[in-house]
């Protein structure tokens, strides 16, 4: 049985997904599951101070873009298998989602670090982010 902390971590997970399908507009099983790898990658780290490529044992946005570099190389390479199942044009569109997400995915928990203080604050905060970032 999972217990609370699971739970919630794994909703935690889904939303993520959700909200970066929502700001993508595009929604599939293979980009469903890019997310899943960067945003589990992201709950490893930041909560359980697990990382897989990197030597360290504490927390930052600087070493999560490493984390989901190296986790980006893995499934390129993991991918690869697949290069002679696929169409030629599927397997490069797949290759370069795996690519575009890992950015984009970053920027997701960017947003998910803005404080909001009131409702009233949310255009503006979010207007600011859209400019700086």
């Amino acid at each position: 049985m999972n217990n609370l902390i699971s739970i919630y971590l794994n909703y935690k997970i889904q939303r993520l997904i959700e909200y970066g399908i929502f700001l993508l507009e595009e929604d599939s099983p293979f980009i469903r599951k890019v997310f899943h790898e960067y945003f589990s990658i992201y709950v490893d780290n930041y909560y359980y101070n697990l990382f897989y490529t990197v030597e360290t044992s504490s927390y930052s946005s600087e070493i999560l873009a490493k984390e989901f570099q190296g986790i980006m190389v893995e499934m390129l390479d993991d991918y690869r298998q697949y290069e002679l199942q696929e169409s030629n044009q599927e397997y490069a569109d797949h290759i370069q989602t795996i690519k575009s997400l890992k950015d984009f995915s970053l920027d997701i928990l960017k947003i998910e670090s803005l404080t909001i203080k009131n409702k009233e604050e949310i255009p503006e905060k979010v207007t600011t982010f859209g400019e700086e970032n």
